[in-house]
């Protein structure tokens, strides 16, 4: 199977031109939505934060320690939430993806810089992003279950799963 980078660039398109603000405040709600929607046809995957102040933590190490799976809990714990996307490995090459599209993982770094070390899961990414508290409120919360809506649609008509 070839992997469907312009398809997925498309809706990415599509998605990041009709819902406001996606990367200001939304970045975690984006990536557990296109986590979970690229689990089925990736192995490796990874969900992983940017924080300046956080570069040398890790989400693993962090885990056993964050109670309540909030984001102030996380970043008690050293983890920053500059940014939130998704990587995964296709035929040995390392992509990275957000609202606005995927790239090389080294491109992603350039842009936003080398995220903290481990991964989240989907549904850890999920309870963090549901919480409002502490994310940036220029993105429009109500448009989330429009978004996932439309992204799974998307996809659905893509993979067919």
């Amino acid at each position: 199977m070839r992997f469907p980078f312009k398809q997925i660039e498309d809706i990415l398109a599509e998605v990041n031109n009709k819902y406001i603000r996606i990367n200001w405040g939304g970045c975690g709600v984006m990536a557990g939505i296109l986590a979970q929607h690229l689990t089925p046809i990736v192995h490796d995957i990874k969900i992983v934060s940017y924080g300046p102040w956080s570069r040398n933590s890790n989400i693993d190490d962090a885990r056993p320690k964050v109670c309540n799976n909030s984001m102030a809990d996380w970043e008690v714990e050293g983890i920053g939430f500059g940014h939130v996307w998704v990587e995964f490995k296709w035929n040995g090459s390392w992509y990275a993806v957000d609202c606005e599209g995927i790239r090389t993982r080294a491109q992603m770094y350039d842009k936003w810089g080398s995220p903290c070390g481990g991964s989240w899961t989907v549904k850890e990414i999920k309870a963090i992003s549901n919480n409002r508290q502490g994310w940036n409120s220029s993105f429009r919360r109500d448009q989330v279950p429009s978004m996932r809506n439309h992204i799974g649609r998307q996809f659905n008509n893509l993979f067919y799963y």
